[in-house]
């Protein structure tokens, strides 16, 4: 009888066993299918995020090569929010009758543009000006509040000369699709070259950053 028992709860116990490792492997086969789930799905999405920034940069990149060769139009009428109104002249490369060694460069947005792109491109353009005193740098931007360009000029220390434009005839006049856009001109007012950063890759403007430090002799 005790033989019996013995041999009984020996069973039980291989029993209980086997639906314990049963039960460890359902566990760790639900478990693997499920990391594999999430792997999928984060490739899915890395995939998905690097398709749209390919879609954004080609898209971008279109915007601003339609503006090269073109002669940057300057609009009459809009109100310059830091320092005094001035004559602006591209074609003739001179600002106030102030010569800008044949080079300018514009930064032109709207209240809509990326604020990470804009940030970093203000703070290019503000080092720029610091080295070169300001000659042919302009900001121009397109709002409907006059408020919106001053609490940006003065959330980014701006110290070139910065120009608001309520209506967007910049815009218009000049075919820009895409904000903020950073145009290079020669001393013809020409479009050398326009450039559209993009937030999730700041590396994507030094090229163009150093192509602006090259024509200012800079580098």
């Amino acid at each position: 009888m005790s033989t019996q028992r013995s041999e009984r709860w020996q069973w039980a116990g291989l029993t209980l066993m086997l639906v314990v490792l049963c039960g460890w492997n359902i566990t760790q086969s639900y478990g693997l299918k499920q990391d594999v789930a999430d792997q999928t799905l984060a490739t899915d999405q890395m995939r998905s995020s690097a398709v749209a920034q390919l879609e954004t940069m080609m898209k971008s990149q279109t915007a601003a090569t339609e503006q090269e060769g073109k002669i940057l139009q300057w609009p009459e009428g809009m109100e310059r929010i830091i320092g005094e109104s001035e004559p602006v002249d591209f074609a003739g490369h001179s600002f106030s009758g102030h010569s800008f060694a044949g080079h300018s460069v514009v930064l032109y947005f709207s209240e809509l543009s990326c604020n990470t792109c804009l940030d970093s491109e203000t703070q290019f353009i503000n080092s720029l000006v610091e080295v070169t005193g300001g000659d042919g740098v302009r900001i121009v931007a397109h709002a409907t509040n006059p408020r919106y360009v001053r609490n940006y000029a003065r959330l980014n220390a701006v110290q070139s000369p910065l120009y608001f434009d309520e209506d967007n005839r910049f815009g218009e006049l000049n075919k820009v699709t895409e904000t903020p856009m950073l145009f290079l001109l020669n001393d013809r007012g020409e479009v050398v070259s326009a450039h559209y950063p993009l937030p999730e890759n700041p590396e994507w403007s030094e090229a163009f950053h150093n192509q602006i430090l090259r024509m200012f002799q800079l580098i």
